[in-house]
């Protein structure tokens, strides 16, 4: 959150269950904190709230399946030209609000902006920890389906059951309109699996890898493991802010 306070003007909304899970968490004019704790009961777990929890695991589906009121509340709060959604390991390398809201303009039919993880050309493959939506009604009736059938499938599913929120876009977007769901490019828009990108000591010298706008520190679980990733990542590209709280050792 430290690298859009300080490298952008974007207004940030911190969703939430518990208010010991944002005590530490900086108080600015421009962040606002949304109590989702009332949609929690909607869910078949309360187990939400406390420590990090892992990918992949039932109580991190509890918690994700929050993410789509979140979404809900931004876009009918105000009218916002873009609502960009990220989860808590990105960090923003420039002020990306002008790149997407140029997106959007340029493609008419555009709802959504997804960073991708797509490997093969025959299926697309979201990742859900950075997302982009256009302040439309038609956004907002995409998030509430999929909200919806998320909350579903979470309500059927066994309580360790991983249920995956890229899982719920991927298969709703073969119902999407034409180009209403598109991809964010990987070398700007990159995740943890590609870190090894941002080597100093290029293969070839003379060719280097784009610079990232943003990088997303999946890929690795547990709150010690993102950090450094980060840390390792930023310090590569000469990024290493003090701003965004994380030390060069």
């Amino acid at each position: 959150m430290q690298s859009i306070l300080y490298g952008s003007t974007a207004r940030v909304v911190v969703g939430y269950v518990d208010e010991e899970d944002i005590a530490d968490i900086t108080h600015h004019e421009r962040v606002e904190f949304v109590d989702l704790s009332r949609h929690v009961a909607e869910s078949r777990r309360a187990d939400t709230h406390g420590e990090y929890r892992d990918y992949g695991t039932g109580a991190f589906s509890t918690a994700v399946v929050l993410k789509w009121k979140l979404f809900e509340h931004c876009l009918t709060q105000g009218d916002a030209e873009v609502v960009i959604y990220c989860d808590i390991d990105v960090v923003w390398l420039e002020d990306v609000a002008h790149d997407l809201a140029a997106a959007f303009r340029a493609a008419p039919a555009a709802q959504m902006l997804v960073q991708s993880q797509q490997i093969n050309a025959a299926v697309q493959l979201p990742c859900m920890g950075f997302v982009a939506l256009r302040g439309s009604a038609r956004a907002l009736e995409i998030v509430r389906e999929c909200g919806r059938r998320n909350q579903q499938k979470l309500l059927a599913a066994a309580p360790d059951e991983h249920v995956s929120d890229e899982r719920i876009l991927q298969e709703f977007i073969p119902e999407a309109g034409p180009g209403e769901i598109q991809n964010l490019p990987q070398a700007a828009y990159p995740n943890g699996a590609l870190a090894n990108l941002y080597r100093r000591d290029p293969l070839m010298p003379g060719v280097t890898a784009p610079r990232p706008l943003i990088f997303h520190a999946n890929f690795v679980i547990g709150v010690d493991a993102k950090i450094e990733l980060l840390t390792r990542v930023l310090r590569e590209l000469g990024r290493l802010d003090p701003h965004f709280g994380l030390a060069d050792d």
